[in-house]
């Protein structure tokens, strides 16, 4: 997960969204993710905010991408997300 702030990324990370909102988010060990819980694998991409200035973190909007890389070393993978979340709901990205 790269969260939107300075820090490093998160390797591993979970993200819990209800109602259009993030209520958890963090490394897979520190996160409780509810029973029955709709699951997405994303082994082996990174979880990144939707828009600019926004920060993965509880509260937040849960407008999220999937992408292939890390967007920090390489930010053109923002410009062709896997998928999409927007208002907590995943969507098909669009195809290039």
């Amino acid at each position: 997960m790269v969260d939107g702030s300075p820090r490093p990324h998160i390797p591993n990370a979970v993200v819990v969204v209800a109602d259009g909102r993030i209520v958890a988010a963090g490394p897979e060990s520190t996160v409780t993710i509810p029973e029955g819980a709709q699951r997405t694998n994303a082994a082996g991409l990174y979880i990144t905010p939707g828009r600019g200035g926004l920060i993965i973190m509880p509260g937040a909007e849960a407008d999220l991408m999937l992408v292939r890389g890390n967007p920090i070393e390489n930010p053109d993978v923002l410009g062709s997300p896997m998928r999409r979340m927007q208002a907590g709901e995943w969507t098909d990205a669009p195809k290039n």
